[in-house]
């Protein structure tokens, strides 16, 4: 997934959390590796001048909004028919929230608050290493395949959710499919079904030389379902893939 013109962080970042529990709903994905991925961060930059003003310490602000943004269990209260667990519910509901915390609060003076003293930014960390995806700002889902997953099938309904999400990616975003692993195994899978038809071929070939026509049809359909069989009851016990 990548940018392909300038829009906001939190569009992009937002789109690629709903894709990544997307990709989590399908048949077949065991694990998915975010690469590229900032996690949202809430800035608090507090300025020095107004902290000296007011005698406050950066310790008040920490220990304000620590109180502030709490989840309590109070006990629980028991009826005749059941039991109901009381629980003190303080968190923030949205991060921009903590500007209205108090840090200090007297009769004499109206209370302070954060947004007197700092500015709050809504903001992503900064990134360590930067992910490009054909030159182009992107975050890259690598996908692990559940352990009895068949790689080819699960490639499969990654592409077939791909094509149907592409109707409603937003103006400005590109989702795409790269480093397709399941190529080298499709392109096995034909040479081994290549084969299996030369060896049919040749197998009925030399088996005209000593047999007649309807004779060497018979053992070659023979000889394909004992193949076929084998390999059946080998997977079966678990000792091919």
């Amino acid at each position: 997934m990548k940018m392909l013109k300038k829009i906001s962080e939190n569009q992009f970042y937002d789109y690629s959390d709903y894709i990544e529990k997307k990709l989590k709903n399908i048949k077949g994905v065991g694990e998915i590796r975010v690469s590229g991925y900032k996690e949202r961060e809430i800035k608090i930059k507090v300025n020095p001048y107004k902290l000296q003003s007011n005698y406050v310490s950066l310790n008040e602000i920490t220990r304000s909004i620590q109180n502030r943004n709490v989840r309590i269990t109070g006990g629980s209260l028991q009826s005749i028919q059941k039991e109901h667990n009381i629980v003190t519910i303080g968190e923030f509901e949205n991060p921009l929230d903590v500007e209205n915390v108090i840090i200090r609060s007297t009769f004499e003076r109206p209370a302070l608050r954060i947004n007197n003293i700092a500015k709050v930014e809504d903001s992503f960390e900064k990134q360590a290493v930067m992910m490009r995806v054909n030159k182009k700002p992107g975050i890259v889902f690598s996908i692990v395949k559940k352990e009895n997953s068949d790689i080819v099938d699960t490639v499969d309904n990654l592409n077939v959710f791909i094509q149907k999400e592409l109707k409603s990616v937003p103006d400005g975003i590109k989702l795409s499919p790269v480093d397709d692993r399941s190529l080298s195994i499709r392109s096995l899978l034909n040479v081994v079904a290549s084969n299996a038809l030369i060896g049919f071929l040749l197998v009925f070939v030399i088996l005209l030389f000593f047999l007649d026509y309807k004779n060497s049809i018979l053992d070659c359909i023979r000889y394909t379902d004992n193949t076929f069989n084998a390999f059946h009851f080998l997977q079966s016990d678990g000792l091919f893939p």
